[in-house]
C-alpha cells in the first residue's frame, strides 16, 4: 500500500510518457491532460488512472477537431457506439461512460 502512495505523491509533467493517440484540437489535448492530472490529485488508483485517462484521450481522438465544451449527448452516445461496435464489453462501456 505505501508503493501506491508513493507512486502519486506529485502529479507527472504528463499522465502518459507518450499520448495514446493524436487529438487535433490543442484545447482538447490540454483538458485531457488535465484530467489525468485531476485523478492523480484524486488520489484514483494507478490502473484506474490509465484507464480513465485512456478513455479521455479516445473521447477527444473521436471528436477531431470539436471543443469538448461544445458536445452534446448525442456525441457521447455517438463514441460510446462506436466503442461497443469494436467490441467494449459492459464493463468497459461503464468504465468508458464514468470517463466521459
Amino acid at each position: 500500500m505505501a508503493a501506491s502512495h508513493a507512486a502519486h505523491r506529485r502529479p507527472p509533467a504528463r499522465p502518459f510518457p507518450k499520448r495514446p493517440l493524436p487529438i487535433e484540437n490543442e484545447s482538447n489535448l490540454e483538458l485531457a491532460d488535465k484530467f489525468g492530472e485531476r485523478l492523480i490529485a484524486r488520489r484514483f488508483l494507478k490502473s484506474a488512472h490509465q484507464a480513465y485517462t485512456k478513455v479521455a484521450y479516445a473521447f477527444c481522438h473521436f471528436l477531431a477537431k470539436k471543443l469538448v465544451s461544445g458536445v452534446t449527448h448525442m456525441e457521447v452516445r455517438y463514441f460510446l457506439i462506436a466503442r461497443m461496435k469494436r467490441g467494449l464489453a459492459v464493463d468497459g462501456f461503464n468504465r468508458h461512460f464514468y470517463a466521459v
